[in-house]
C-alpha cells in the first residue's frame, strides 16, 4: 500500500520538488574524497611558487602561451609535481590548463586582486583544471584589501566551484588575526627568514621550523603549509646560491611543509631590506631558465656542502685551526689569488722543515665551528647524507707529497670518526 502511494504523487509535485532543490542547493558541492586527495598531495607532492618569465606587470609585458609552456616544461623535468600561482588576469588564467598538457599533478590557482571581478570569474573559469586556490598574496598587511573582501570571494569562490580555498598572509599576521585561520580550508603563510635579518642557512631552517611549529599548534588540526620560504641567492654578501641550496636541502629533512619559493628569478621585482634589493633573486632559476644549484637536486642528492669555496666565502663551513706536527713549519694562505683552477682563490700551504722540532711532519685539521679546539666546543655538520669528498691539489716546484684524510677527532664525550684506512698519500707534479 505504501508502494503505491509513492507512485502516485503527481508530476507537478515531482517538479515543483526539482526546483525547490535547485533553489535551496544553488552550489557545487565536492566529492569528500576530493579534499582528501587535495590535502594529501598539499603534503606528499614538490611544489613550487610560480610567476612566468618574459613578464614584467609594471611594463605591461606579458608572456606568451609558449612562453608558460617552456616554463613549465623546466619545472617538471627538475622534478616538480605541483605549481601554485599568483594572478588569474589575462593570460594568466591559462597557466592551469597549460599545466595539464605538461603532466603536472596538480595546480593551486592565486587571485592576486581579491576586488576584481573579472580575475575571480577567470579564476571560476579555468575550475576544470585547478585544484584548489589561494585568494589575496599578503594583501591585508599591505593595506590593499579588506578582511571582508577577503572572505566574501573566498566563500563565494568555494561555493561556485566546490574547490578547496584559502588566502596567505605573513606568518606573524595569523598570530593577531586568528580568523585567517578559520577562514581557509588549509593554513598557507609566508615565512621568510630573510626579513627577519637571518641568513645563515642552519640558523634559518631553524627559525622556520619554530615558526611553522608555533603557527601549527595554533591551527590545531588544520593543517598547515608555508606557501613562501626560502633564501634569495644574492643581495647580501652572505647569501648565495649555495647557502640557497643548503637551506632548502635541510629544510626538507624537517617536518615543515612548504613550498619552494619561487621558480624563477623576477628581475621587475624590487624589495628593499635595508638597502638590498633582494626582490630580483628568489628563483630557484635564473629570469633565462639557467638553473641554480638547488634546481639540480629537487629529487634526489644534496648540493655540495664546501669545506672551502673561496677565500672568505660564505659557504665555507670549516676553518683550519687543527694544527699539528712541526707548526712553526707551516705557512697556510686561505686566500691565494695567483693561479687558482676554480674561482678567485685557493689554499696555498707551505711547509718548511724546521730543524728545532721533534716532529718532522707538519699538518693541518679543517674543523667546525670556528674555535672548536678539538672538539672541546660542540659543532659539526650531520653529513650522513654525502657520500664523497673531493678536491683539487697540486705542487709548486715538483715532488711534493702530501696526505688527506677525513676524521679522526675524539670528543670529550667519547664519540669518534675514524680515519678511512684509504687515505690519500700521492706525489704532485710541478705547477704549470
Amino acid at each position: 500500500m505504501k508502494s503505491r502511494i509513492i507512485i502516485s504523487v503527481s508530476l507537478k509535485t515531482v517538479f515543483f520538488m526539482i526546483l525547490l532543490a535547485a533553489f535551496l542547493a544553488p552550489t557545487i558541492a565536492a566529492p569528500p574524497h576530493q579534499d582528501q586527495v587535495f590535502m594529501s598531495n598539499l603534503t606528499d607532492l614538490r611544489w613550487v611558487d610560480y610567476s612566468p618569465t618574459h613578464y614584467d606587470p609594471n611594463a605591461g609585458v606579458v608572456p606568451t602561451d609558449a612562453d608558460i609552456k617552456d616554463d613549465l616544461k623546466v619545472l617538471y623535468d627538475a622534478g616538480f609535481q605541483g605549481i601554485v600561482t599568483y594572478g588569474s588576469s589575462g593570460v594568466l588564467a591559462h597557466i592551469p590548463s597549460i599545466a595539464r598538457q605538461v603532466g603536472l599533478k596538480a595546480v593551486i590557482m592565486g587571485i592576486w586582486a581579491p576586488d576584481d571581478t573579472t580575475e575571480v570569474a577567470n579564476a571560476v573559469q579555468a575550475a576544470p583544471d585547478v585544484d584548489g586556490y589561494v585568494v589575496g598574496n599578503e594583501g591585508i598587511s599591505a593595506g590593499r584589501y579588506t578582511f571582508s573582501v577577503l572572505e566574501k570571494v573566498v566563500n563565494d569562490l568555494r561555493a561556485k566551484t566546490g574547490k578547496p580555498v584559502t588566502t596567505t598572509e605573513i606568518i606573524s599576521l595569523y598570530e593577531s588575526k586568528p580568523e585567517l585561520i578559520q577562514l581557509g580550508d588549509w593554513v598557507f603563510a609566508n615565512a621568510h627568514p630573510y626579513w627577519q635579518q637571518i641568513w645563515d642557512p642552519r640558523e634559518a631552517v631553524t627559525w622556520t621550523e619554530d615558526a611553522f611549529n608555533k603557527l601549527q599548534a595554533q591551527a590545531g588540526n588544520k593543517l598547515v603549509v608555508l606557501k613562501e620560504v626560502g633564501l634569495p641567492s644574492a643581495s647580501n654578501p652572505a647569501l648565495n646560491e649555495y647557502q640557497q641550496a643548503e637551506y632548502y636541502d635541510r629544510l626538507r629533512e624537517t617536518s615543515v611543509h612548504f613550498v619552494y619559493f619561487e621558480a624563477f628569478d623576477q628581475t621587475w621585482k624590487h624589495e628593499d631590506n635595508n638597502g638590498e634589493d633582494s626582490g630580483p633573486h628568489w628563483g630557484l632559476f635564473q629570469s633565462d631558465r639557467t638553473p641554480k644549484t638547488i634546481a639540480n637536486y629537487i629529487t634526489m642528492g644534496h648540493p655540495p656542502i664546501y669545506v672551502y669555496a673561496d677565500g672568505g666565502a660564505p659557504q665555507n663551513h670549516f676553518v683550519p685551526e687543527g694544527w699539528m706536527g712541526c707548526t712553526t713549519g707551516i705557512d697556510i694562505d686561505e686566500n691565494d689569488e695567483t693561479n687558482p683552477h676554480l674561482g678567485a682563490s685557493a689554499i696555498r700551504v707551505t711547509y718548511k722543515p724546521d730543524p728545532k722540532c721533534n716532529d718532522k711532519f707538519g699538518g693541518i685539521y679543517w674543523w667546525n665551528p670556528p674555535g672548536g679546539n678539538w672538539c672541546s666546543v660542540p659543532g659539526g655538520f650531520d653529513l650522513s647524507g654525502w657520500t664523497m669528498i673531493t678536491f683539487l691539489a697540486r705542487g709548486d716546484l715538483g715532488g711534493e707529497t702530501a696526505e688527506f684524510k677525513v676524521g679522526g677527532l675524539k670528543t670529550d664525550k667519547g664519540g669518534e670518526m675514524r680515519f678511512n684506512d684509504q687515505a690519500i698519500n700521492h706525489w704532485y707534479p710541478k705547477t704549470d
